[in-house]
């Protein structure tokens, strides 16, 4: 009786360990290094040191194509903290927060097959991209100027998210 529960614990240990090696294996593809390596140095670069949009879109890219999402994460926060300083992360960080939680709480739809997206959540960066700079910008007296600059970064961010869910497929 000790022997059989002792030999299934020593299954569910390899069990897991197995999908360790497989989470390990696929996270460490070449194509998946190009991709987080690329997420880094793209998440330098910004728009009149204003905007940042190529780090969150390279992430909701690869959220949408089933490439494995945290590396990318890492990669484009550190990017966007080296290359656009700190508010742009907490910018980031912010914005990452709120569409996650939006991916989380409305079912993104899942596209047809012949589409490189696999889940459909442009609308909702474009939202959390949206709120948080329209928050952001909002100082006493709610400006033209502040809607047009967060609906500017909301669109620049999906478009950038559009090109990048076509180059960053798995297929």
């Amino acid at each position: 009786m000790f022997q059989n529960i002792t030999e299934s614990a020593e299954a569910q240990e390899n069990t897991k360990i197995n999908k360790m090696n497989l989470i390990m294996r696929e996270f460490l593809k070449a194509r998946n290094l190009v991709l987080f390596v690329l997420t880094l140095v793209m998440s330098m670069l910004s728009i009149e040191e204003e905007i940042a949009p190529f780090g969150l879109a390279m992430v909701a890219a690869t959220l949408s194509s089933g490439v494995p999402v945290f590396g990318v994460i890492l990669a484009g926060a550190i990017g966007t903290l080296v290359g656009n300083g700190v508010a742009a992360f907490l910018n980031f960080v912010l914005s990452s927060i709120i569409y996650f939680a939006l991916v989380l709480i409305f079912k993104p739809k899942v596209a047809v097959e012949e589409r490189n997206e696999l889940l459909k959540t442009g609308k909702k960066l474009f939202l959390a991209v949206f709120l948080v700079s329209f928050f952001q910008n909002i100082r006493g007296i709610v400006l033209t100027y502040d809607v047009f600059m967060a609906l500017v970064s909301g669109a620049l961010t999906y478009v950038f998210y559009k090109i990048f869910v076509n180059r960053t497929s798995c297929h």
